[in-house]
């Protein structure tokens, strides 16, 4: 993966807190007192998957973080303690975290996330995009619970990916992109609280959420139906009708738009580079080629093969940026270093 860095070791004091903001800014705004300044470090490694999710280490001293970034879409975000303590708040709601703890909330939103000790974190940002769009309602600024079940395997996914961030193998982003954002939306959809949406409460946001979950579970069945379904979930097929009718989206397009992104991604994917496109369609439950080639144009607005084509030659473009040093940014960091070592 291709990583941007930076460490207050090697500003000058006075010219730390603009950097720091500026290495936050695709990520979070940080707000630091005065008071913290004077005794102020900080390190962040970042990188972005090609579904635009945003990943990063950040380490710090003592400050706070807000979310809401200018000219950014909706999505959300989610942060992993792993050293230090923190105070999640919303409004009147407060949450204490500690190491291992998961706090997420929207990226619109108002919630801080006020580090109060020497921290060290993971964190992410997920555009709407790569949520699939299948959240049945707004995620709300709160923990997520990591005590057991699909929890505790997402808390130790961060963890394994704040650890090797750094070592990853370029052709690895794929598999790890797709396992955190399947992960992440289904604690999403477990954790957070179904108020309403779409004209969905309570128990049918419950419902229409296990239903994506067999659905994408059963995605390279050709014979997946809303009969099979429905006998699952054990309601009857009228019941699970109205359910997607009510979310805004029928069975059978969710049904179609899952198998597409799943394609796309495999076809982007170097580990099924010896697959053809054939293959890779039939693998996600489509039954002919040229129907597949011809709902994927509709979709993304060119051919399979050439989505293909573009995706690899964007991820040489970035292999190649990622093996040649940036010798221009090796030199002012060198330059500003020596600037901050007083004369003898």
């Amino acid at each position: 993966m291709k990583l941007s860095k930076f460490s207050s070791d090697f500003s000058p004091k006075w010219g730390i807190e603009p950097k720091w903001s500026e290495a936050l800014t695709r990520l979070m705004r940080p707000t630091v007192t005065s008071e913290q300044w004077k005794e102020f470090s900080g390190r962040v490694m970042s990188c972005e998957t090609p579904l635009g999710i945003r990943l990063a280490v950040v380490c710090g001293t003592p400050q706070q973080m807000t979310f809401q970034l200018s000219g950014e879409a909706d999505g959300v975000w989610m942060a992993q303690i792993l050293e230090g303590r923190a105070l999640l708040v919303d409004g009147q709601k407060r949450v204490a975290l500690g190491p291992g703890d998961i706090a997420h909330g929207p990226a619109r939103g108002t919630a801080t996330l006020q580090l109060t000790d020497d921290f060290k974190m993971l964190f992410a940002r997920f555009p709407v995009a790569a949520l699939n769009t299948r959240l049945t309602h707004a995620p709300q600024a709160m923990r997520l619970s990591t005590q057991g079940g699909v929890g505790r395997i997402l808390g130790a996914i961060l963890k394994a990916i704040a650890e090797t961030l750094e070592d990853l193998p370029d052709d690895h982003e794929r598999a790890i992109e797709s396992l955190l954002r399947e992960f992440v939306v289904i604690n999403l959809m477990l954790n957070t609280n179904a108020a309403s949406t779409g004209g969905l409460v309570g128990v049918q946001a419950a419902l229409l959420q296990k239903a994506y979950q067999i659905i994408d579970a059963r995605l390279s069945d050709p014979d997946l139906s809303m009969k099979k379904v429905s006998a699952e979930l054990k309601i009857s097929l009228r019941y699970l009708y109205k359910l997607f009718a009510s979310s805004g989206e029928g069975f059978g397009r969710y049904v179609k738009r899952r198998r597409l992104e799943r394609c796309r991604c495999d076809l982007s994917n170097p580990i099924y580079a010896n697959f053809n496109v054939s293959e890779i369609c039939f693998r996600w439950g489509f039954n002919e080629a040229a129907h597949f080639s011809r709902v994927f144009r509709e979709q993304y607005g060119m051919s399979p093969r050439s989505w293909r084509k573009e995706a690899n030659a964007k991820r040489v473009a970035d292999l190649a940026a990622h093996r040649q040093p940036d010798a221009r940014e090796s030199r002012a960091r060198m330059s500003e270093a020596s600037l901050s070592i007083p004369a003898e």
